[in-house]
This record gives structure tokens, C-alpha cells and sequence, in this order.
């Protein structure tokens, strides 16, 4: 006995060789019973399906749903371009010949102005130990006593002069512990 909701339904197409399910034959030992559960597992599976195909979509959304945003907060546009980018290289790498010998040249001058700010304070640290070696009581005050007044005028001269080899030394110094604190630009090749 065939069910109610299994019976013919109307169709829009032709009656040609097309049956609806009901027209069926009955295969022998096949019972209603059976083939309403295969039927109902059917619709369950393709109602999975269903869900599953819902599922992807929302997923699909998810990630597409942003799209327009993201593009255009990824869009970039080039405004006011006024010359092409090979100018740009052209005209980069010859600032880069003309500049670079320069700034080389820089370089160089500099650090020999630092050897020579170095030889300096080695020449000046020498005539400081050399002064120092001296006898302190010729270096100390002036004692013009059994001294003539030139050789005193002269040890005079000689203790100024050593004072200000002495400040000389100490402002050396300072160049050049703040020469060694900026380390010298190094050139881009």
C-alpha cells in the first residue's frame, strides 16, 4: 500500500517518459515499511547537508563579508606623480656619484685631522712629563735670590707656559673623547 504523501504529483512537464516516484514497480520482497526509512534517511541526510552547505556559506560570509573595508584600507594610489620612477633612479644614483667622492673625502679629512689632534696631545703629555721631571723647587715660586733677573723671568715664562700646555692638554682631551662618543658616517655603497 502505497502512503499518501507518495502518491503522483502534478508535474510541468510533458507526460512522456517521466514517472513520478509512485509510478514505480514494487521490487518483490521490498515492503512499504522499508522503503519509507530509506526515504526518511534520505531527506535526513540531504538536510545535512543542507545545514553543511549553510554552514560553508557563513564561514564564506565571515571572510568575505569585510572584503570591501579591507580593500580599500589596503588600496594605495599614487597622487601627484610628476615623473616616472626610472627618473627617480637615474637622477638618485647621480646624486649618489656626486655626493659619495665628497662625502669620502669628508671622511678621510677628518679622521686625519683626529690622528692629528691625537699626535698633538701625545706631544704635549711628553712636554708635561718632561716639565714634571724637573726639580720642584725650580718650578715652584720664584726665588730671584743668587738667580740673576733674566733667568728668573725666564723660569717665569716657562711655568705659564707649562700652565696653559697643561689646559691645552685637558681641552685635547675632551675633543677627543667626544671625537671617539660620534662615531664618523659611513658611506652607503
Amino acid at each position: 500500500m502505497l502512503h499518501a504523501r507518495l502518491s503522483t504529483r502534478p508535474t510541468s512537464f510533458r507526460k512522456s517518459n517521466i514517472t513520478a516516484i509512485s509510478e514505480y514497480p514494487p521490487q518483490l520482497g521490498d515492503d512499504n515499511s522499508n522503503y519509507t526509512a530509506n526515504l526518511r534517511d534520505c531527506v535526513l541526510a540531504l538536510g545535512d547537508c543542507g545545514k553543511q552547505a549553510a554552514q560553508a556559506k557563513q564561514i564564506l560570509h565571515n571572510g568575505c563579508a569585510d572584503l570591501p573595508r579591507i580593500q580599500r584600507v589596503v588600496h594605495h594610489e599614487k597622487y601627484f606623480t610628476l615623473v616616472s620612477e626610472n627618473t627617480v633612479r637615474e637622477y638618485k644614483s647621480d646624486l649618489r656619484e656626486v655626493i659619495e667622492p665628497q662625502v669620502n673625502e669628508l671622511i678621510e679629512r677628518a679622521e686625519k685631522g683626529l690622528r692629528v689632534l691625537e699626535r698633538r696631545e701625545a706631544s704635549l703629555k711628553a712636554r708635561v712629563e718632561s716639565m714634571s721631571s724637573r726639580p720642584a723647587s725650580r718650578l715652584g715660586g720664584v726665588n730671584t735670590t743668587g738667580m740673576d733677573k733674566l733667568e728668573a723671568r725666564k723660569l717665569q715664562m716657562l711655568v705659564s707656559q707649562r700652565k696653559q700646555l697643561e689646559e691645552e692638554l685637558l681641552v685635547l682631551e675632551d675633543e677627543i673623547l667626544n671625537a671617539e662618543r660620534k662615531p664618523l658616517p659611513k658611506s652607503r655603497k
